[in-house]
């Protein structure tokens, strides 16, 4: 499996090829292509970038030296040189700059601008007063939202955004704010929601500057370029206003680690109270952006080591600062992998994010020269009406997919309902009180026995199946019926019997064109009869059975239960044998021998009413599993009834759904036909709009492919 370096390079490949295939459509293509072959190098190197910066060459050039003479380093870090930018390299906005609204989830969008002042403020809210005010039926939105406050100095003016503590946030290119942040042109503004719906605004913050925002990035480009950024100032000296901007900017870079070098020479090696302040001052600010860059500060006697001195390298033993410095290094190259991964994702979404404004600038473009031309149509023709036939043809198509949809929810909960065996009025529920008042009776057939199930509604035992096959198909019948009514007069504010005259009001825009008589054609029925003849096994409703014959019951038990008694007897003459051994007479054996006989009969009469017993409980078992199989079998006969039912249903409503979406395609294609008389004399100005809608809907295609790029 490739590992996530090798991933990432195949990423950026893909994204140049996508760029090298329309460098003719903006010159800003191939430098972006150029500037991904070199992430793509930086990460094949494997090593991590050390860029040093200061207002003194000097400096910069001694701790170059000096990193670059160390052991390990050169093995784990490129070490570069950069100029510090100067004042002049600055970018100044000038006015005029506005914000703009656009409308979001329609075709084409409608924009309106507002100027913004160098000196006013401007209020965003739904509240009367603002001077940005957003209807009341976007809710989401506060009162006094957010407001647009001019900068005013030098030498960087502008405009900042901030949130009035607004109950749902403010975001900036999908980015919630906190507090106030600058504003660069080009930023998206919504309001309660991260991305633009239908359901909020989209501002566009727009201003001229005397430097493009590609130049503003570049002067900064060198930052985001390089893993470890690392300032050398003159301990000696105050830290300057440029030195404190330019760490402003370092500490918004994607880099791993901030690193202050204080050049120590001139003071005896000793930090100035000066650059100790500035030092927490700026870890102050950090903490207070709720930065976790890695912030360092190191003081270095350098001037032993100045280009053209005899020293080539610092003596770690008399500097242990530098030792420090170097090990945290290493130590930080540990992971350069995913600290190059993280570094070169942050500059490709940043390329990717400035091929995204380049499409929606265009994309902007063309939308206005859509608008345009498409005023220039509807100068010829008549606009409102062409509106209103576009939102009658919505508004018809709208309402008969809730219609269809709502129809189709609610017969599955019918259905749902019919099926459901703990209800009382479920057509299972009333096939199970049907068969538990079935009997089961003994008959004779053939010269065997058998158990059957008798209905008392039927005429004969045979009859059962029959019989459950009409209380099935009868309440299904009856449901059936019942349901297609419903969804004619009921279902969905009024069914299908309401739906047709509303379609038929909403598509009479027109009254000169006649709209299809396939939409009065009245509804055909659902003939559930056929659905209700399915092939149903035919279950003999009987079990074979074992009966036995009270003789051969008899014999069988007679003799354990002679046994069982004579035992008794003998035991209780046994006893009495020794209770009166010394009476002589025979009388005690001839009372043992009556009391046998007379015990005999009782025998009979409790062996009869086991066997009568028995008999019930074999009968009583085989009526129960014939119930059972007649229950699972009439089951599952309802069931098919049911689905066949429902299905036909749904084959009915897909005719007519499909018969009203041809009467609404058709309405619609007269409604094109109607307005392309009224439009002759325009195809110029139709191509002209074409080719615009298609170098629109290819701009879309290239930001979709955009939004997959981003998806690392």
């Amino acid at each position: 499996m490739p590992s996530k370096s090798n991933q990432l390079v195949q990423r950026i490949q893909e994204i140049q090829k996508f760029l090298i295939a329309r460098k003719e459509q903006h010159e800003t293509y191939s430098v972006i292509a150029l500037e991904l072959g070199k992430l793509a190098g930086s990460l094949k190197t494997e090593k991590l970038t050390i860029q040093i910066y200061s207002r003194f060459p000097i400096l910069a050039q001694t701790v170059h030296n000096l990193l670059g003479n160390s052991h390990k380093l050169p093995d784990l870090y490129q070490f570069k040189l950069a100029n510090f930018p100067s004042q002049s390299q600055q970018v100044v906005p000038t006015a005029p700059a506005e914000i703009i609204l656009q409308s979001v989830g329609t075709s084409k969008q409608q924009q309106t601008c507002y100027p913004l002042s160098t000196t006013q403020k401007v209020v965003i809210g739904r509240r009367p007063g603002c001077q940005i005010q957003i209807p009341d039926d976007y809710i989401k939105v506060s009162g006094h939202h957010a407001e647009i406050q001019p900068i005013a100095g030098n030498p960087s003016p502008g405009w900042q955004l901030c949130d009035l503590n607004s109950t749902n946030g403010t975001y900036i290119n999908g980015q919630k704010l906190q507090g106030c942040q600058r504003l660069r042109s080009g930023d998206k503004i919504t309001l309660a929601y991260a991305s633009s719906n239908e359901k909020n605004l989209e501002f566009l913050f727009e201003c001229q500057s005397n430097v493009t925002s590609e130049q503003e990035d570049s002067v900064y480009k060198q930052l985001i370029d390089c893993d470890v950024v690392c300032l050398v100032i003159n301990s000696s000296q105050v830290m300057s206003t440029e030195e404190k901007q330019f760490l402003e900017k370092a500490s918004k870079a994607q880099i791993a680690k901030l690193v202050i070098v204080a050049d120590t020479s001139g003071i005896n090696g000793q930090i100035t109270q000066a650059v100790n302040s500035s030092f927490t001052e700026v870890k102050t600010w950090l903490q207070s952006q709720n930065s976790t860059l890695s912030l360092a500060l190191v003081p270095l006697l350098l001037r032993p080591f100045y280009p053209n001195s005899q020293a080539s390298a610092l003596n770690s033993n008399s500097q242990p600062e530098l030792e420090h410095f170097c090990e945290c290094l290493e130590t930080l190259a540990q992971g350069r992998e995913n600290i190059l991964i993280e570094r070169v994702l942050t500059q490709l979404l940043s390329h990717l994010e400035k091929i995204e404004r380049i499409l929606e600038t265009k994309e902007l473009t063309i939308y206005k020269e859509i608008e345009k031309t498409e005023e220039e149509l509807q100068s010829g023709i008549q606009s409102e009406l062409k509106e209103k036939t576009r939102k009658a043809i919505k508004k018809a198509t709208d309402e008969k997919d809730k219609f269809f949809r709502q129809v189709k929810i609610d017969l599955s909960q019918s259905k749902s309902d019919l099926l459901d065996n703990l209800r009382p009025s479920s057509i299972y529920h009333k096939i199970r009180v049907f068969i538990e008042n079935l009997k089961p009776v003994v008959t004779n057939k053939g010269g065997n026995t058998y158990i059957q199930l008798y209905s008392e509604s039927t005429t004969n035992a045979g009859g059962v199946t029959n019989a459950i096959t009409h209380v099935c198909r009868s309440e299904l019948f009856q449901w059936g019926t019942e349901e297609w009514r419903r969804i004619c007069t009921s279902y969905a504010e009024g069914g299908l019997h309401q739906l047709i005259p509303r379609l038929y009001t909403t598509l009479n825009v027109i009254p000169s064109l006649h709209l299809p008589d396939s939409l009065r054609q009245p509804i055909e029925n659902v003939d559930i009869e056929k659905s209700l003849k399915i092939s149903v096994v035919d279950l003999s409703c009987e079990t074979r059975y074992q009966a036995t014959s009270l003789p051969s019951y008899l014999l069988k038990n007679l003799k354990s239960n002679l046994i069982a008694i004579t035992g008794v007897v003998g035991f209780f003459a046994t006893t009495a044998t020794l209770a009166f051994q010394g009476i002589k007479d025979n009388s005690i054996r001839q009372g043992i021998a009556v009391l046998t006989i007379m015990l005999i009969p009782f025998v009979f009469v409790f062996m009869i009413n086991d066997y009568t017993k028995d008999k019930a409980l074999k009968l009583e078992d085989g009526g129960e599993k014939l119930k059972e199989e007649l229950y699972s079998n009439a089951q599952s006969h309802a069931k098919s009834c049911v689905e066949r039912i429902v299905q036909s249903f749904n084959m009915r409503l897909e005719s007519e759904e499909r018969r009203m979406r041809e009467v609404i395609d058709t309405v619609n294609e007269q409604f094109n036909a109607y307005f392309v008389e009224l439009e002759k004399g325009q195809v110029l100005v139709k191509s002209r709009l074409v080719e615009y809608k298609t170098r629109l809907n290819d701009l879309k295609k290239d930001k979709a492919d955009i939004d997959k790029f981003k998806q690392i």
